[in-house]
């Protein structure tokens, strides 16, 4: 995967995170990401391609593009965690990273 790739990855991530596309709702679709980030459809698709792989958002013939139901984030305290991610891919990385830094802000 390319850095602009990684980057516009990233960004989609982070907007999910913030709220921006809640689970089970669209997902903008491959031009409108294209002309937000004014990059090309391919960049776009191998952004999206690696986030479907990553279970974070479906792609679904005929109906479009939504963010996974299962990429919810919790809604009370979190007292326990436990995660089985794999480690060779960079969204676990800066997954765990980012919960580190949380809980260690906490």
């Amino acid at each position: 995967m390319t850095q602009l790739t990684e980057q516009i990855r990233q960004q989609l991530v982070t907007d999910i995170l913030e709220g921006r596309y809640v689970p089970g709702s669209a997902f903008p679709t491959e031009l409108e990401t294209a002309e937000r980030f004014r990059v090309s459809r391919v960049t776009v698709r191998r952004a999206y391609g690696a986030l479907e792989e990553a279970g974070i958002i479906v792609r679904r013939r005929r109906v479009g593009t939504v963010v996974n139901d299962r990429f919810a984030a919790a809604t009370g305290p979190i007292r326990v965690l436990g995660a089985i991610l794999p480690l060779n891919d960079s969204f676990s990385r800066d997954f765990l990273k980012t919960i580190c830094a949380e809980a260690s802000r906490a």
